[in-house]
C-alpha cells in the first residue's frame, strides 16, 4: 500500500478492503485520495462493501485537513449505509470545500433518514450551484411533499442546471410537487413543462 506508483496502492488497498482488511489499507489513504477523482471513487467503493467497515476510523477522517480524506469518508461511509455517522454527514453538508458538501447530500440520501431533511433543505441556499443541483434530489427523496416547496423556488434558479433538477425532483414530491410544476408551466416555465410530459409519459408507460 506504500508502493510509489498509484496502480499498485489502489490494486493494494482495494485487496484489504476485500479481505476484511480495510483499517490496516487507511494508512495509505492520504495518498490515494491525491490520485484523482477516479481513484477517490475507488477507495469509496472499496470502502464501502468492506466487511467490517472500519467505521470508527472513517468518522474520524470525516474532519481530516484534506478535503480529499475526508470526502472519501464521508462517501465510504453514506454508500456503507452507515446510519450510525449520520450526524457526521449532516455536518459534513456545511463543509468548506464545495465537493464535500455534494458528497455528503449523496450520502444522505443513500441512508434515507427524514433526520437529514432539514440540512438539505438549508443546502438548497447554497452560494454554488453545484450543491443546490444535489440538494433537491436529496431534500425530494427525504421530504417528498414537505420538500415540494423549497424545491419549487429553485425552479427559477440562476442555473439553469439547478432549474432542471428542481423540476425533476418535484415529480418525486407527491400532488405538492405536481402542484408546484403545473402552476409553473402555465407561467411559461420551460423545465416545469418538460418534467410534467416527462413524468406523464412514464406513468402512462407503467
Amino acid at each position: 500500500v506504500a508502493d510509489a506508483l498509484p496502480d499498485v496502492r489502489m490494486a493494494s488497498f482495494e485487496a484489504l478492503c476485500s479481505l476484511g482488511r480495510a483499517e490496516e489499507g487507511l494508512v495509505s489513504l492520504p495518498e490515494i485520495a491525491k490520485d484523482g477523482r477516479l481513484a477517490r471513487t475507488r477507495a469509496v467503493d472499496a470502502l464501502a462493501t468492506a466487511e467490517p467497515l472500519p467505521l470508527e476510523p472513517l468518522i474520524g477522517l470525516a474532519s481530516a485537513e484534506s478535503a480529499d480524506i475526508r470526502l472519501v469518508a464521508i462517501g465510504a461511509l453514506g454508500r456503507a449505509g452507515a446510519i450510525d455517522a449520520i450526524e457526521v454527514i449532516i455536518d459534513a453538508v456545511t463543509d468548506s470545500d464545495v465537493e464535500v458538501r455534494i458528497e455528503a447530500l449523496r450520502a444522505l440520501a443513500e441512508l434515507d433518514d427524514p433526520i437529514a431533511l432539514p440540512a438539505s433543505l438549508r443546502a438548497l441556499e447554497d452560494e454554488f450551484w453545484e450543491v443546490r443541483s444535489a440538494a433537491v434530489s436529496t431534500a425530494a427523496r427525504l421530504g417528498g411533499d414537505g420538500a415540494a416547496n423549497p424545491i419549487a423556488k429553485l425552479l427559477d434558479d440562476s442555473a439553469e442546471w439547478v432549474r432542471h433538477n428542481a423540476a425533476l425532483a418535484l415529480t418525486r414530491c407527491g400532488p405538492m410537487g405536481a402542484v408546484s410544476l403545473r402552476e409553473a408551466a402555465a407561467r411559461g416555465n420551460e423545465n416545469a413543462s418538460s418534467a410534467l410530459a416527462e413524468h406523464r409519459l412514464a406513468t402512462e408507460g407503467a
